[in-house]
């Protein structure tokens, strides 16, 4: 389709700049939050794994990396413990084709160096046949090593560049591309005009949205408006201003949830309440108790992870209670965390389709994906479908919109598409 190919040509720019800004990205060089805390320079080759369960045996390992605690660990912070609660519920429901499934996590810090020798770790010293659930914001410096060692990275932080622009990195739900289509959708079909994506300084995931931003923008008929802020910053008052100045009525704040509520509240104080058009990676149940973004609306990469209406998110909330309860409870939990399970999800689906056992392979898991066509995880992801050589493109989101306190799935918590028509719609909007 002539609207992948210039997608992907936005995301190829977006690649390279993450990978040129992961080699100065900010953390400490230890993988393991105990070490870092002694001030260890060495890299621990686990944090965490999860037990066995009702299974036993020689069981099917794989890894998990994840920057818990780093500049974006109120991002992802919870990751280790869902991707740990898969593993539990997955053993304590009779393993993966019989066997035990074992997670080795990693946290990096958002620290690319010590995420590409945790990466190492993971495939020569503890031979993984997958990275599940990833939740790195600096894989584009492992990125190239995995795909060396032909390992495939299943699921988690779909958002990443490395999910859209590499064949090895394969994504459980939309990507950042679609996530983004969808806001500029939303922002459309709310009557707006210009869509400001005000995007945090510490992190390159957020540097790339803006070529994304400034592209798409043009094929829903709006304008972008891009500007960067600092999460240190003692007010916002001066880059709320620009931004109304520019005309900015419907916003993305694409910073941590924190950030968006004192962002949101500094634009209030000046009279100033744009159409929040937000994604649930910003997003916490801290933003329920808000009365100023009460009406935003949230595109989703999964299904949304509040809405046990859908079978699956029920069984996805009852397994956080009972292995995790620290991630569920309280204001931290978010859309995020549906992310590394539904990489466990993807990485279940590949094991049946490939019959997988404790002595499978890397190459092994592949074919699994590979085989798979338009799963969907039970109504978690979007049809998922994978071709060998080629990066995975779904050119599909989920809606949300903050109302009465909750989060309200939109389109029956089914996921929105880009159809050929839309497609060839677009393309002639871009004279291609």
């Amino acid at each position: 389709m002539v609207l992948e190919r210039r997608l992907r040509l936005l995301l190829v720019s977006c690649a390279v700049a993450a990978a040129a800004l992961a080699l100065s990205a900010c953390g400490s060089s230890s993988s393991n939050s105990s070490a870092a805390a002694a001030g260890s320079s060495s890299t621990a080759s686990s944090s965490s794994t999860a037990s066995s369960g009702g299974v036993s045996g020689k069981p099917i390992v794989v890894g998990m990396i994840c920057s818990c605690t780093g500049p974006e660990s109120s991002a992802v912070g919870n990751n280790i413990g869902v991707i740990n609660a898969w593993a539990d519920y997955v053993n304590h429901n009779g393993g993966i084709n019989g066997y035990p499934v074992k997670v080795i996590t990693m946290d990096d810090q958002q620290n690319a160096a010590t995420t590409l020798q945790d990466a190492k770790t993971l495939v020569q010293q503890d031979h993984v046949v997958a990275i599940v659930g990833e939740s790195s914001f600096v894989d584009a410096s492992f990125a190239p090593y995995v795909a060396s060692a032909g390992v495939p990275v299943i699921g988690g932080s779909n958002y990443e560049a490395s999910f859209q622009s590499s064949p090895d990195f394969f994504p459980s739900g939309g990507q950042q591309i679609s996530g983004l289509v969808g806001q500029f959708a939303l922002a459309k079909q709310a009557a707006k005009k210009v869509l400001g994506t005000i995007y945090c300084a510490e992190s390159p995931i957020c540097a790339q949205l803006v070529p994304v931003a400034n592209g798409v923008a043009p094929l829903y008929g709006l304008k972008s408006y891009t500007a960067k802020i600092s999460a240190t910053a003692p007010s916002y008052t001066a880059p709320c201003l620009a931004a109304k100045s520019a005309g900015v009525d419907a916003m993305f704040i694409a910073d941590n949830s924190p950030i968006v509520l004192r962002f949101v509240a500094a634009c209030a104080q000046q009279s100033y309440t744009p159409q929040q058009v937000s994604s649930t990676q910003t997003a916490t149940s801290a933003w329920l108790s808000d009365s100023t973004l009460n009406g935003a609306l949230l595109t989703a990469l999964n299904a949304n992870g509040y809405d046990t209406s859908t079978p699956a998110i029920a069984t996805f909330q009852s397994a956080l209670k009972q292995y995790a309860p620290s991630t569920i409870n309280g204001s931290a939990f978010s859309g995020e965390e549906i992310n590394p399970w539904s990489g466990g999800l993807l990485f279940q689906a590949a094991a049946k389709a490939a019959h997988l056992t404790p002595s499978s392979t890397a190459a092994d898991v592949k074919k699994g994906l590979y085989a798979l066509k338009n799963e969907t995880l039970d109504g978690i992801a979007p049809p998922l479908n994978f071709t060998a050589g080629k990066p995975a493109f779904i050119p599909c989101w989920f809606a949300q919109q903050v109302k009465g306190g909750k989060f309200t799935s939109l389109n029956g918590n089914k996921p929105s598409c880009l159809t050929a028509a839309q497609g060839a719609a677009l393309a002639k909007a871009l004279h291609l």
